[in-house]
């Protein structure tokens, strides 16, 4: 009998020596970790209104906006839109009849999670009721020559403090006899002068600098025109011209709508000169021929305002 107990406290013992080592192994066990939860992104908007810079009123019909070249919807005069990340954005809004705006916003970058708004108010102004602008002659600018290849005008030299002059030679097939050539003329002006305020002014600039000038304004470029001139001669051997211009610098002060006054420069083409160039065995002798269409020496190309 207790060799019969025995076996079943032996049997008992290692059972439950089983159950302990199996339970210790499980407490044992490490744990899997706690799945990682994904960030979150910072989100980033630039938000704005538009209206109209006289009466104040939200503008809500014919407006354009845009910002980095992607075209924004726009909601009684608001507008939500939502952006890469953090930088710099330009916007640019236009409206018919309203001078354009160009406005660059710096969006700050914030932490994951988060939220950005960058909030901008554009003001547009129509250019035709705004108060006649008073323009007043501030002197011929001074030139320097190594102005005149950024302002677009490679190889030019200047002849005068605010006057400078291009050349252009052109060969023809030799001949005895005069011709009639066509000669461009660069009609308008264009004028330099960057403007502080978030407002494209040039609409308003234009305006008061062509009615001062008495020229017409190509959106700050000039108009190639062509005129009918005559080079060469009876009896002497034409093999080419050239064409020489004179352009003036001016500068005018402008009152501008907002009180400010602010200084451009225009700059015109006041005429051109053809010279005709003969064979050297001619008596060296070349000769002059003026164009312009006025009749005058060497003008063309708009009369400008001379001061």
């Amino acid at each position: 009998m207790k060799k019969f107990i025995s076996s079943l406290n032996a049997k008992f013992a290692l059972a439950l020596l089983a159950v302990c080592s199996v339970f210790m192994t499980a407490c044992y066990e490490k744990p899997e970790p706690a799945p990682v939860p994904e960030p979150v992104p910072a989100t980033y908007y630039i938000t704005g209104t538009v209206s109209d810079g006289g009466t104040g009123e939200a503008l809500t019909a014919g407006v354009a906006v845009k910002i980095a070249g992607q075209a924004v919807t726009l909601s009684k005069g608001s507008f939500k839109h939502q952006v890469a990340g953090a930088g710099e954005y330009v916007i640019d809004v236009t409206a018919e009849g309203y001078m354009d705006v160009t406005r660059t916003v710096q969006v700050v970058a914030v932490a994951e999670g988060q939220v950005s708004i960058t909030s901008v108010d554009i003001a547009l102004f129509n250019a035709n009721t705004l108060p006649a602008p008073t323009v007043t002659y501030d002197g011929g600018a001074d030139i320097e020559e190594d102005q005149l290849e950024s302002m677009g005008f490679g190889g030019a030299t200047v002849t005068d403090a605010n006057e400078f002059k291009t050349e252009a030679a052109v060969e023809v097939d030799a001949v005895d006899h005069a011709i009639e050539v066509k000669v461009v003329r660069n009609e308008g002006f264009i004028f330099q002068g960057v403007a502080t305020k978030a407002i494209d002014e040039t609409a308003y600039v234009a305006r008061a600098l062509s009615q001062t000038l008495g020229l017409p304004f190509y959106n700050n470029s000039f108009k190639e025109t062509s005129e009918t001139v005559t080079v060469g001669a009876e009896g002497k051997t034409l093999v080419g011209y050239s064409v020489e211009r004179t352009f003036v610098m001016e500068n005018y002060i402008i009152d501008m709508y907002d009180g400010t006054k602010q200084t451009f420069s225009a700059i015109y083409e006041k005429g051109f000169k053809v010279v005709s160039q003969f064979d050297v065995h001619d008596n060296h002798d070349n000769h002059d021929n003026h164009g312009g269409g006025n009749g005058g020496d060497a003008v063309g190309g708009g009369s400008g305002n001379e001061q």
